[in-house]
């Protein structure tokens, strides 16, 4: 009997598969899911460029973006179509303001912090999650980060 298991479990193949973990989504992630989904535009409208809806490939491109970095935002986003149907995030944080254009093909972060502007365009998802974390990192501590007092 012995040998009948060691047989069998000599032939068993076990796969190995690297675990890279979700981010943790903030509470507002699925209030924020459905209104995008909630924003396309219906099948048959005439009403495609007002800035009152997206079309699906916003609306993905947006939710790819928001699903890669919410856990990084500071607070749930004021969202609104642009008139060329592009979404616009706009967020408030404790050092200044932060907006989010997103496309189909790219995305593009403003942020003023202390009064200086910040921009930086992200290609495709390249590197939304480093970009987006750098920007609300200035957001919470200031341009130059947390400053430690000496007495």
């Amino acid at each position: 009997m012995a040998t009948a298991t060691a047989a069998q479990s000599a032939s068993i193949q076990i796969e190995v598969s690297e675990y890279f973990p979700s981010p943790i989504r903030p509470p507002w992630f699925s209030n924020l899911q459905r209104r995008l989904l909630g924003s396309i535009v219906p099948r048959f409208s005439t009403e495609h460029s007002s800035g009152r809806w997206l079309n699906k490939e916003v609306a993905g491109a947006a939710l790819r973006f928001f699903e890669e970095a919410a856990d990084l935002l500071p607070e749930e986003p004021y969202i609104y179509s642009s008139r060329l149907g592009d979404l616009v995030a706009e967020f408030k944080c404790a050092h200044g303001t932060m907006t989010a254009i997103v496309s189909p093909a790219f995305a593009l972060l403003f942020a003023t912090v202390g009064g200086l502007p910040i921009e930086r365009r992200v290609l495709g998802g390249e590197n939304v999650r480093d970009e987006v974390r750098k920007l609300t990192l200035m957001l919470r501590s200031g341009r130059h980060g947390d400053m430690d007092t000496t007495e």
